[in-house]
């Protein structure tokens, strides 16, 4: 049976962040709001390894009479971000939470010692100084005398225990530590502010307990985070990213070219690939979860009254799944709709989540999201381009596309809808219906890698997805050996990736997710009751959400 790889699926089944990334490639260099120092993060540079023996914060850690540790006994692995452009060595013991933010690159968290280091990466719309300086008769702030005046409006009773300039490698370092309650404890904050150039900045910010009583200086713990933190920053180096750029516009390219395939006669190729209906098996970690029920249909535009609201040829898609795992339940009806050339989108989600089903303390909760989109040609003045013969008084210009997407949702407790959230996706966006059939819409004969944008409800945002078709090889899915074609799927660059397995006649054979443990594959009804003991009635299902374009659109 020829069935569907539903990338969407798994998101709406509530498995949201297992098919999505961490990191995002290449974003534009946007303005930020000075980075305020609460534990924030940092982003590395250039190398230069001075002494390999730390340096003793002053008054902290210089009048314990301890020998220092190397640090190769302080610190863990390498840390890498290509798309940061940062490489460094964590404390030894933490462990990594990476973060979805592009500019929080990650987060490191030892609970034996209570440690977390927060690195970030700080874009300023306008060039700041690491160090305060006086032009003209007045001074210009730095960032690091900006960071901690901040952290002192935050803690007034803080005590400043170190701040200065230093070098590592090519580039300055501000360096502060700080001691300061919160509550009840007693932490020490050290900070680091890498510094590439006058708009961008790399921020590690280590907080770690202090002594609660007698003299800080006497503190083995202060010590040891201390050393480590001094030895951290040695590690840092800055990454070469222009390659990012590179493989993006080459995958641009190939994109493009396979947009003007879909619409090759009239958009066959989307139309070959759609399914009529599908059942998929969701598993983690080797036991079912859930399951989803996947119908596809063909609409034409020109059906007003079995299609109201959507006047263009094209795909409609519904899905309804359940997953259970413990006491926990969520269902989820979805539907989305695209035209053929991928101008013109609506689709809803509507999501029941019931916590500690048949307990006491049983929670039910219903969210809803509805989503529109619309590619338009719009004018744009350019004065190099030749003027139009037929209308020589219009201003020179060329035609761009644009597309607009707008995001509402229902209000909690009211019968009114939020105000739309705006989106202007490029043009390499796809829309939720093509985005769910994708691995079925790619050519399958040689390996490529492509670029597209697809918006994350989960995120709240339209983000990069990168996909790789591979080459054909011989996998294991589902307890057997099968031949198939692997396509990586992931959001942002260094997003976890998802793999869907295509046979090489375009059957869709499962998906995998390495990392969340999560196994996607095609089954049908009777297998699903069966595992289940239950019998699937399609009217008991989450019904499909009527996803009709919001009213005045």
């Amino acid at each position: 049976m020829r069935t569907t790889a539903l990338w969407a699926a798994c998101v709406l089944a509530g498995m949201g962040g297992w098919a999505i990334g961490q990191d995002r490639p290449v974003p534009p260099a946007g303005p930020a709001r000075p980075l305020a120092v609460a534990p924030s993060g940092v982003a590395p540079s250039g190398v230069g390894a001075v002494d390999s023996t730390p340096t003793p914060i002053p008054g902290l850690t210089d009048k314990l009479d301890l020998d220092p540790k190397k640090p190769s006994e302080l610190l863990g692995e390498p840390f890498e971000s290509q798309v940061a452009g940062i490489v460094f060595r964590p404390p030894a013991g933490s462990k990594a939470v990476k973060q979805t933010d592009q500019d929080h690159v990650v987060d490191y968290v030892d609970e034996d010692r209570h440690w977390i280091l927060k690195v970030t990466r700080a874009r300023l719309a306008q060039g700041m100084a690491l160090q305060s300086v006086k032009e003209a008769g007045r001074e210009r702030v730095g960032l690091l005398d900006y960071t901690v005046a901040d952290v002192l409006k935050e803690h007034p009773a803080a005590e400043v225990l170190r701040q200065e300039i230093i070098n590592v490698g090519e580039h300055g370092v501000g360096m502060s530590a700080l001691r300061f309650n919160i509550g009840s404890q007693r932490y020490l904050r050290q900070q680091a502010i890498f510094q590439a150039d006058e708009q961008l900045y790399y921020v590690f910010n280590l907080t770690t307990p202090a002594a609660k009583e007698g003299r800080p200086e006497d503190n083995p713990n202060e010590r040891q985070a201390a050393e480590t933190f001094r030895a951290m920053i040695e590690t840092i180096e800055l990454l070469d990213r222009k390659w990012i750029r590179t493989d993006q516009v080459n995958r641009l390219f190939r994109t493009r070219a396979l947009f003007t395939d879909w619409q090759f006669k009239s958009g066959k190729r989307i139309k070959d690939a759609i399914v009529k209906e599908a059942w998929l098996r969701l598993m983690r970690d080797g036991k079912d979860i859930g399951y989803s029920y996947v119908s596809e249909e063909f609409v034409e535009g020109k059906d007003v009254k079995s299609n109201p609201g959507r006047a263009f040829d094209g795909i409609l898609i519904n899905v309804r799944s359940r997953t259970m795992e413990g006491a926990n339940q969520v269902d989820i009806g979805s539907q989305m709709f695209s035209s053929l050339d991928r101008k013109h989108e609506d689709w809803a989600n509507v999501v029941n989540v019931v916590n500690n089903k048949g307990l006491k303390n049983e929670d039910k909760k219903q969210t809803s999201e509805y989503g529109f989109s619309e590619l338009r040609m719009t004018r744009k003045i350019d004065r190099d381009a030749p003027r139009d013969p037929k209308d020589l008084k219009a201003p020179p210009g060329h035609d761009v596309e644009s597309y607009k997407l707008s995001v509402t949702r229902p209000v909690r407790d009211k019968d009114t809808m939020s105000k739309p959230e705006y989106y202007t996706p490029s043009p390499w966006y796809i829309p939720a219906a093509t985005s769910a059939m994708l691995p079925r819409l790619l050519p399958l004969n040689r390996p490529v890698t492509y670029l597209f944008q697809s918006y994350v409800s989960d995120q709240r945002e339209v983000m990069h997805r990168y996909v790789d078709v591979g080459f054909e090889k011989d996998v294991q899915l589902g307890g057997r050996t099968v031949r198939a074609i692997p396509i990586s799927d992931r959001i942002r660059l260094e997003g976890m990736a998802t793999v869907h397995y295509m046979s090489p006649d375009g059957v869709y054979l499962g998906s995998v997710n390495d990392e969340a443990k999560i196994v996607i594959l095609p089954t049908d009804k009777a297998t699903l009751e069966k595992i289940w003991k239950v019998q699937i009635k399609q009217e008991e299902l989450p019904a499909a959400a009527e996803a009709l374009a919001p009213e005045g659109r």
